[in-house]
């Protein structure tokens, strides 16, 4: 699979108003690559966030410890490694 490194294969927007460095916050995830539930994103801060069932297609929602801004992840799936970033 080759990927263009300036075209996002992840949109990710907080669900939290105004989020703070070291809140919860809810993430929804809309992947443009096939994640699927099982997969896990390492983040640089060394959280991993396992995704679960998707609300809908390759929409996924779940909750993570905001610790840098932007938080830097990897993405994998089936084998493959993606970059990913929550501005």
């Amino acid at each position: 699979m080759t990927v263009d490194p300036k075209m996002p294969i992840a949109i990710l927007q907080t669900l939290t108003e105004n989020p703070q460095l070291g809140t919860y916050v809810r993430v929804r995830a809309r992947f443009l690559v096939d994640a699927r539930a099982g997969d896990k994103i390492l983040w640089e801060d060394g959280q991993s966030t396992t995704l679960d069932k998707p609300i809908a297609g390759r929409i996924f929602t779940f909750s993570l410890r905001l610790s840098l801004r932007p938080l830097h992840g990897v993405l994998l799936t089936r084998g493959v490694k993606l970059p990913i970033s929550l501005m």
